[in-house]
């Protein structure tokens, strides 16, 4: 971790830290208390999206990966669990993903590109997700700044969207492929030869089929984690409808998203849950308690992801240096 990073990371978890302070700790604590054992249940429940952008990974392959779903829900868990708990910007994850994909023998194209088209469609579906929650803000009749920032925030995200896909249609996957050739020096992705990303990804772009069955299995997932929403409030005593879950969610992700380059989002997410919660009724607190509570299933399911991710690493290394031995003279 850079300085830079190191103390952006610091100002970001000061700033959950005061929110948490602000409203009280005891408050805070009794709310996620409240949850009691239904903790279990939120944290088995976080399996389904992992599940669901497992299977839009699988379907974005097709025929050019021959195995089954589960090793692809394993690698995503793995990408999450990445993105989650390190430094990355949220784009680490998924070249860890990309490597481990291409140790199963796909080719670094395919494993790259594969990438590329299932990011961009996860993308996609957000900004899609993001339109729905605007949408029933203005069903609701709800007004006030932070229903403008929404706004604002949803005509940022559509024309973002809209380039980085323009990017790949028109051929810039090359500077995408010197991109990744960097980052292989950096991460030890197996293989130099990156030129066929930019053209799998064209393919991949031209299968229909497979382009909205990725796209709708990563809805899903968005949908999932808005019902994610409503389950930990209602375990909390403080229902709402899942109409307002859907609103809670997707504009707390316009949140996240401007605040992609804090490691974790810290403090940026909090501040999400916090203030949009809000605007639905939800007390502050009780934002907060809901934010924390998704930090702990962070840990519950990134910290075992980057353990097995490592041991993946260390028999490669091992293997590695027992190759290297038996070369000897």
């Amino acid at each position: 971790m850079r300085w830079g990073t190191a103390i952006i990371f610091l100002l970001g978890l000061a700033l959950a830290t005061g929110l948490v302070a602000w409203q009280g700790f005891a408050e805070v604590g009794g709310a996620i208390g409240s949850v009691g054992w239904g903790l279990l249940v939120l944290v088995a429940f976080r399996s389904l999206p992992t599940i669901g952008d497992g299977l839009a990974w699988r379907a974005v392959l097709g025929g050019d990966w021959k195995g089954g779903a589960w090793p692809l829900i394993v690698l995503r868990w793995v990408r999450d669990g990445v993105n989650n708990l390190l430094p990355v910007a949220q784009v680490g994850g998924d070249v860890v993903g990309a490597r481990l994909l291409a140790f199963r023998g796909v080719g670094a194209g395919v494993a790259g590109g594969s990438l590329l088209v299932d990011k961009t469609l996860e993308i996609l579906s957000q900004v899609g997700f993001v339109m729905v929650g605007v949408a029933l803000l203005f069903w609701q009749g709800r007004s006030g700044g932070l229903v403008e920032a929404a706004v604002i925030g949803l005509l940022i995200m559509v024309p973002v969207a809209a380039a980085f896909v323009g990017a790949q249609w028109l051929g810039l996957g090359s500077l995408i492929e010197r991109g990744l050739q960097w980052l292989a020096r950096v991460v030890g992705f197996p293989g130099k030869d990156f030129s066929g990303i930019n053209d799998v990804t064209l393919r991949y772009y031209r299968d229909r089929r497979r382009l909205a069955t990725g796209f709708l299995l990563h809805f899903l997932v968005w949908m999932i984690d808005a019902v994610d929403i409503w389950l930990i409030l209602w375990m909390m005593g403080a229902p709402v409808s899942l109409a307002d879950a859907i609103v809670i969610e997707s504009l707390s992700q316009i949140v996240r998203s401007a605040g992609f380059a804090v490691p974790a989002t810290a403090g940026v997410q909090e501040v999400g849950y916090m203030v949009v919660g809000a605007l639905v009724g939800v007390a502050p607190e009780i934002g907060l308690a809901v934010s924390l509570i998704k930090r702990l299933r962070h840990l519950a399911f990134g910290v075992p992801a980057l353990l097995w991710w490592q041991g993946l690493e260390g028999r490669r290394w091992f293997a590695v240096l027992r190759r290297r031995g038996a070369t000897r003279p």
